[in-house]
């Protein structure tokens, strides 16, 4: 599946999508209280491009086979509910700057989960928070066979949530995989 054209719509429309996650090629942004809808972006400076290239939409697709494999192993990772079209309203731009473009965007619809990435913590919590996601999380995806693409550099404390009840989950699903 490469073409936008071939995705369901997911027919939600919001009149503000506020940004809950941007990292190196994806964001993710709040549709609603309880659902989320994450996104490939390409990021130039400043300015983050909403991708809906074919090659965007193969990605969100085997990251949505990942996520699956990954949530069936036990590993605490938020289970998409679907992959779609949705129109809304996309801020291309980072804060302060922010420009609302209606449009369609392929992307994974999801559970919104409330937290904040292990590098938002303090300093004097990261550390802590850190080795505990490497035991709870990043050893189990290996453990479980899990294979790290190579062509991407990985930064497990920007992928992992946690949140206010400190349940932790990995949002970096991208960089891995799928199981054979």
């Amino acid at each position: 599946m490469t073409n936008i054209n071939d995705l369901p719509i997911y027919d939600h429309q919001w009149t503000i999508t506020p940004r809950v996650g941007a990292g190196l090629g994806a964001e993710t942004v709040r549709l609603s209280p309880t659902i989320a809808f994450k996104f490939k972006s390409l990021r130039y400076g400043r300015i983050n491009f909403v991708r809906t290239d074919p090659r965007a939409i193969e990605e969100l697709a085997e990251e949505f086979i990942v996520t699956n494999q990954m949530y069936d192993e036990g590993i605490p990772v938020i289970k998409p509910e679907g992959k779609g079209v949705c129109q809304t309203p996309i801020s291309t731009f980072w804060k302060p700057l922010t420009l609302w473009r209606p449009k369609y965007v392929a992307g994974l619809v999801m559970p919104y989960v409330d937290g904040k990435l292990i590098e938002q913590f303090p300093e004097d919590q990261q550390i802590a928070l850190h080795e505990r996601a490497g035991r709870e999380i990043l050893d189990v995806i290996y453990d479980k066979g899990f294979t790290q693409k190579t062509t991407r550099k990985f930064y497990f404390p920007s992928n992992t949530l946690v949140t206010p009840e400190g349940k932790l989950f990995f949002v970096g699903m991208s960089y891995f995989n799928p199981k054979k």
